[in-house]
């Protein structure tokens, strides 16, 4: 008896110091891309890995082929590191290389979700724009406003359409010289806010959108960090009150429209060439070049803490191995 309850006192002490880093009790979907040390197509491969929220196989649509085309949604073995967070197995790579015929160069890929979120809904995901080379050869325009990149919560049914109601984290917006990033509650309603990030670098994309579910529409926000701004707001607490004072961008969006996240939805990851919106002439898909993202640790929660997933320190660790330690002791000396 007194050592069913000295193991069970153990686990409970052991639990309560690794219980923030490693379990988030209203994390209601998770994308860690733990699909096992070979690339592949995304398309087709079920969901698992420790994937939470999520159901079926990623599905994935292209523009056209052929002519040296290139639209391609890939699993990466390599998964995107940043500073403590905490990261498993691979990233998805999507990558657009149009040549000039005049048609839609994309490439998007979902999975359903299987769960229902309302009230105040946080996102989070790292991300790394790896090019954005497109020209447009007829219109003349700046040859990085062609591109688009963006992780959505829409309907299912809707998976290329533009139509209002969704929640999308933009890596890559549309029309922007350089790589600009946003938040838009539904596709209405402008960015105030924006900033440009770097090639090849990683960053952490925090949004959170208000009043999901519910009439009247809301509110989203964007907070984009790198490293040494991650950082510097870990170490004075880490609060969301101090987010704007951190973050290299913050952005802002609102809707009247109502938005949703529910298990008729999936979640949308696309890449695109197209400048403006998908139903523009054939003109504004004249491209030829490269858009290229990569995306991890993607996550969905009820509070800001739910989708920041640290690394304990190693003094943590260290408690634990002692507990454990001095709990083996007792149980030997009982024997």
């Amino acid at each position: 008896m007194k050592t069913t309850l000295l193991k069970k006192t153990s686990a409970i002490i052991t639990f309560s110091i690794l219980g923030p880093a490693f379990a988030n009790a209203n994390l209601f979907v998770y994308e860690g891309f733990n699909y096992g040390g070979s690339s592949m197509d995304i398309n087709g491969v079920s969901v698992g890995g420790g994937a939470l929220g999520l159901s079926g196989a990623y599905s994935t649509s292209t523009g056209t082929s052929g002519n040296g085309n290139v639209q391609a949604s890939t699993y990466n073995p390599t998964g995107l590191e940043f500073s403590n967070i905490q990261t498993t197995g691979g990233s998805l790579y999507q990558n657009v290389s149009p040549t000039i015929l005049q048609d839609k160069e994309y490439v998007y890929s979902h999975a359903s979700f299987d769960t229902v979120a309302t009230g105040t809904v946080y996102q989070s995901m790292l991300a790394r724009v790896d090019s954005n080379n497109l020209a447009n050869a007829t219109l003349g325009k700046d040859p990085s406003n062609s591109g688009i990149s963006d992780l959505r919560a829409q309907d299912t049914s809707d998976i290329i359409g533009n139509g209002n109601g969704y929640m999308s984290a933009q890596t890559k917006r549309p029309n922007q010289g350089g790589v600009k990033v946003g938040a838009y509650y539904s596709a209405n309603g402008s960015i105030s806010g924006s900033g440009s990030i770097n090639l090849s670098e990683v960053y952490l994309f925090v949004s959170r959108y208000t009043n999901v579910g519910g009439a009247g529409g809301g509110e989203a926000n964007m907070w984009v960090f790198n490293e040494t701004s991650y950082d510097s707001w870990q170490a004075n607490g880490g609060l969301e009150s101090d987010m704007n004072t951190y973050a290299l961008i913050s952005t802002s969006n609102s809707s009247t429209d109502t938005i949703t996240l529910s298990d008729s939805q999936s979640m949308r990851i696309a890449t695109a060439e197209f400048s403006v919106d998908f139903n523009s002439g054939a003109d504004n898909y004249d491209n030829t070049g490269e858009i290229s993202t990569s995306y991890d640790e993607i996550r969905f929660g009820s509070s800001l803490g739910d989708v920041i997933s640290t690394i304990p320190e190693p003094s943590q660790y260290s408690l634990i191995a002692g507990i454990l330690f001095m709990s083996l002791a007792v149980l030997r000396r009982r024997k």
